[in-house]
């Protein structure tokens, strides 16, 4: 959990800089961090994992997937959506440097969209474009500015790389470690 812990460090400086909350400081990309990890109570929620952070709306959270009983650096990365009725989790990286490449260059918000099969290529459209996310977005663009800084903190940060073919990708993340799932 060293890159957890580094993403906690951050948003303490960051907290301290913006007068926000701790958990906060990354809620306009989509991160609204969980200190410390907890096993969330939604029935879709895999019983071996452990949320560290949440988007912000309808249950939808990120857990590492617990290996061997214990969450380490190497534990995949579940969001778990526990509205989207008989598709409740996806794995979403590796470990949790790669679940931040996922969301370095667009935020997080949109990754709930991946589950959905009615929204996963809009979804996917808006990761390999992310100047038309931010154009589409009916916000202040002081607000923008600030959703860019804090992408690019997180990339200068964690030296992160979006990822290559997001489609390939998901898939790969699902055959290798969905079974890992205790549901």
């Amino acid at each position: 959990m060293d890159k957890l812990e580094q993403l906690w460090s951050l948003s303490e400086i960051e907290a301290e800089r913006s007068g926000l909350q701790f958990p906060y400081v990354f809620e306009p990309i989509g991160l609204i961090l969980i200190r410390p990890v907890k096993q969330e109570q939604y029935e879709s929620t895999p019983r071996n994992s452990m949320a560290f952070a949440t988007p912000g709306g309808d249950g939808v959270h990120f857990s590492f997937v617990q290996l061997n009983g214990e969450v380490v650096d190497q534990s995949p990365i579940v969001m778990t959506v526990p509205m989207n009725f008989g598709s409740e989790n996806l794995i979403v990286g590796t470990n949790f440097e790669d679940f931040l490449c996922l969301g370095c260059e667009v935020g997080f918000y949109f990754l709930e969209q991946l589950s959905y099969s009615d929204s996963k290529a809009d979804a996917i459209h808006w990761w390999s474009h992310p100047d038309e996310w931010f154009e589409s977005q009916n916000v202040f663009p002081e607000d923008i500015d600030n959703n860019k800084r804090l992408l690019r903190l997180l990339r200068t940060e964690f030296n992160l790389q979006p990822w290559d073919n997001i489609v390939v990708k998901l898939q790969s993340l699902e055959d290798e470690y969905s079974s890992l799932l205790d549901l």
